[in-house]
């Protein structure tokens, strides 16, 4: 049985594939312990009880993790876009662009987390001495 695949077909399976191994390595890594209680010190990691400022702050971690994978995938994509060129003025610009406007973004986020983590540490710790 001879089975032909299109062009198109050949790159969305390439990419699927690529798609699933990368969730399978990345779950691996996930399930390894790294001993963050050793790592990081006596915390309340384990309690049952979690305060309203840690579990704000795990959920902005969880953000800000989201939006570094974003960053990963967009700079992959463009470097992946500018290498396939082959020249093309347009998908050169487009591909620095990706870049420029990812970057961009990524150091607005950062400023946005280090002026709220500065305000929430100077004038939350402040009301409540």
């Amino acid at each position: 049985m001879n089975i032909i695949f299109s062009q198109k077909t050949k790159k969305i399976l390439v990419s699927c594939l690529i798609l699933f191994f990368s969730i399978m390595a990345f779950q691996a890594v996930l399930a390894e312990d790294y001993g963050l209680e050793a790592t990081a010190g006596p915390s309340n990691l384990n309690a049952g009880e979690k305060d309203i400022s840690q579990t704000i702050g795990s959920m902005i971690g969880a953000a800000l993790s989201f939006i570094g994978v974003i960053f990963f995938i967009l700079m992959i994509y463009a470097g992946f876009l500018w290498m396939t060129a082959r020249g093309n003025e347009e998908k050169v610009g487009q591909a620095i662009s990706i870049l420029m406007q990812a970057s961009i973004g990524l150091i607005i986020v950062a400023g946005a987390y280090l002026i709220t983590r500065y305000v929430g540490e100077t004038v939350i710790g402040a009301f409540l001495k």
